[in-house]
């Protein structure tokens, strides 16, 4: 039970830090695309 406690923990922290930047790297694409987009256009 400890053990597993112990490797659990990080593991999953480790994860969510994943999602987040993955996220984050999501959105700042997004927001690159469009500038561009909006720079191609003359917006």
């Amino acid at each position: 039970m400890g053990y597993e406690l112990i490797f659990h923990l990080p593991y999953k922290a480790c994860l969510h830090f994943i999602k987040i930047t993955v996220q984050e790297m999501y959105r700042y694409k997004a927001t690159c695309s469009l500038s561009v987009l909006c720079e191609q256009k003359g917006i």
